[in-house]
């Protein structure tokens, strides 16, 4: 039983100024003359118009819903171009589709990936090879993006902990809308780059050490995207495409400059409930605990007035390898930096620089 119309979403999508002209810009540089063109997902059908107009031969398109489809028919006969745009009513995973089409028109995309089936109609598509190498896609890259900080979930009186969609248009007081405050506690951080023009692994699963920009409290992230429709066209979040996703996490109290480790998992395509985000400060416990444990918390180790600063410091990041705290560069004890001390040569140094001495003559 449907509870909403399946119209809507496509219409606002034909709305979206920047977005379809975006999609129309990219179309225009890709299509070449006498292309096969795939418009998986046509919708409304204006992304197929702008491929016909940039002069591809022949293009499908590809549309699940009967009452779009039937739609889709009679704007193209409307338009004088049922000789060149070709309805298929069917799911793009299983329709009939012709080989190894010069170029895939793919934008069924939610921010980062999560909803809508992107990934799994186009992995179905080059495992049929109905796109294959040589095929030219738009949009070709995908980037999704996570950065911490504070938003208010209360509502009317109420904590409301579910996801906020914010979309660019909500954020206008005069539409009516309740607008959404997200205050960033750190830069956005690359969770991953996907290529479409190759097979895509569907599973994400990346850990990422984050610096605080500021002190304060972080209940929340925001999920960002960034699409690349062409070559030089990036298209971030528009009215109807790749609106952030600000998602509830465990409370926790930063200070500027402290990283804390933030692990992201999801599938793509699976949905905004496979989508897991924790936060962890694993090495900084470690440490604290160690001092508490001796019995020295409060006399070692802080950045505070009246404590000792005894300190390492390591010539690589000790957060991406564990490895790296054996790398060490300098050490400061009782507060102090030893000087250096020039390396004594050893019998077996002294010998080797003989040896060396001899083979250069």
């Amino acid at each position: 039983m449907e509870i909403w119309s399946n119209t809507d979403f496509p219409y606002q999508c034909l709305l979206d100024l920047n977005r379809t002209k975006a999609f129309q810009t990219a179309i225009r540089a890709v299509v070449r003359q006498d292309d096969i063109v795939l418009d998986a997902g046509a919708g409304s059908g204006i992304l197929s118009f702008f491929a016909a107009q940039a002069g591809a031969k022949k293009v499908y398109a590809v549309e699940f819903d009967p009452f779009l489809a039937s739609c889709l028919k009679q704007s193209i006969r409307a338009n004088n171009l049922s000789h060149i745009i070709e309805v298929i009513q069917d799911d793009i995973l299983s329709a009939a589709l012709p080989e190894c089409v010069d170029v895939l028109i793919c934008e069924m995309m939610d921010t980062g990936l999560m909803d809508e089936m992107q990934v799994t109609a186009i992995n179905t598509l080059y495992k049929r090879n109905v796109i294959t190498s040589r095929t030219r896609l738009i949009p070709f890259q995908y980037d999704t993006l996570i950065e911490l900080g504070f938003t208010n979930f209360y509502y009317y009186g109420y904590k409301i902990l579910s996801p906020k969609h914010d979309w660019p248009h909500y954020s206008c007081r005069d539409n009516g809308w309740l607008p959404t405050e997200f205050h960033a506690l750190s830069n956005p951080h690359r969770i991953g780059s996907i290529d479409f023009q190759r097979p895509i692994d569907s599973r994400v699963d990346t850990s990422l050490p984050i610096k605080a920009k500021n002190n304060g409290i972080i209940n929340a992230v925001r999920i960002s995207a960034r699409a690349h429709l062409a070559k030089g066209l990036i298209l971030g979040a528009t009215n109807a495409l790749n609106g952030d996703k600000i998602l509830p996490v465990e409370e926790t109290r930063l200070a500027e400059g402290q990283i804390i480790q933030t692990r992201v998992s999801y599938q793509m395509s699976g949905g905004l409930a496979s989508l897991r985000v924790t936060l962890s400060e694993e090495l900084i416990n470690t440490v604290r605990n160690a001092a508490q444990s001796l019995g020295i918390l409060d006399g070692l180790g802080g950045a505070e007035r009246g404590k000792i600063a005894d300190l390492i410091s390591l010539e690589a990041n000790p957060l991406e390898n564990t490895e790296n705290t054996r790398r060490i560069a300098a050490a400061a004890v009782g507060g102090k930096l030893p000087p250096k001390e020039p390396l004594k040569e050893t019998p077996a140094d002294a010998e080797a620089t003989i040896a060396n001495r001899e083979r250069q003559r």
